[in-house]
């Protein structure tokens, strides 16, 4: 593991990037088998297992875009009054703001 990460990386800078873009997609995965906003974090996740199979290494530009479209199917998904709600739910989810 060693090896890939100094063959990929030449710096702490380069890497850091590539961690939290990392931890996101772990975040996503994870809440896409619980919660309130799981059909839309199942896209989400879907979106970036594609590029996984690619052999892309996902950036933070992936993950946010991932974010994009699960916020794009529960805005689809949702036809009452709550659906605004639905989107600061899902940024508390991931840490982004609140739920109010």
């Amino acid at each position: 593991m060693t090896a890939s990460l100094l063959k990929n990386f030449n710096s702490m800078a380069s890497l850091m990037p590539f961690l939290r873009a990392s931890l996101g997609q772990t975040m996503i995965r994870k809440l896409a088998t619980v919660g309130k906003v799981k059909d839309g974090l199942n896209k989400a996740d879907e979106h970036l297992t594609i590029l996984m199979d690619q052999e892309h290494m996902i950036t933070i530009e992936d993950t946010d875009t991932a974010i994009k479209r699960c916020e794009q199917h529960l805005q689809r998904a949702a036809t009452d009054e709550a659906s605004p709600k639905v989107g600061r739910c899902l940024k508390v989810a991931l840490g982004q703001g609140s739920c109010d």
